[in-house]
């Protein structure tokens, strides 16, 4: 099933600006982009691999704005959105994840991932409720 503009529009926004947050130090604001039984699969190869689920991935979002002196910048591409019904929408992309603790802040990336997503409309809101990020490349 299609996905129309103004979904496209507001599931695209919503992606770009959770990284936007993490990137900007304002992380423990995505938590509430999750739905409440939200799912967060970070697989092998992430700074922590594994599930989190439920409160655990808003915990977590909130957690990560603590962690001092980590910069990153989350670059989303190939983005491809499916409907699976009224209130779903399923999504596909690209991450590219620059990530430095060091003063240096080594331009090369860190890791190429693979993004896979669930969406789903609550109170007429879109909110995560399946994100499993695979790494693919990942610098040593």
């Amino acid at each position: 099933m299609d996905v129309n503009g103004e979904t496209e529009r507001e599931i695209s926004d919503l992606i770009h600006r959770f990284y936007w947050l993490v990137d900007h130090g304002r992380a423990a604001e995505t938590a509430e982009m999750f739905s409440e039984d939200a799912r967060l699969t970070y697989g092998a190869g992430a700074p922590t691999p594994g599930d989190l689920q439920g409160e655990a991935v808003r915990l977590a979002m909130r957690q990560r704005q603590d962690i001092a002196g980590l910069v990153t910048r989350h670059i989303v591409s190939n983005l491809m959105l499916t409907r699976r019904g009224e209130d779903r929408v399923d999504s596909a992309l690209l991450l590219t994840v620059f990530r430095s603790e060091e003063p240096s802040r080594d331009p090369l990336p860190h890791t190429v991932a693979d993004v896979e997503e669930s969406f789903v409309r609550d109170a007429g809101r879109w909110r995560i409720e399946r994100r499993t990020i695979s790494p693919i490349f990942v610098r040593a």
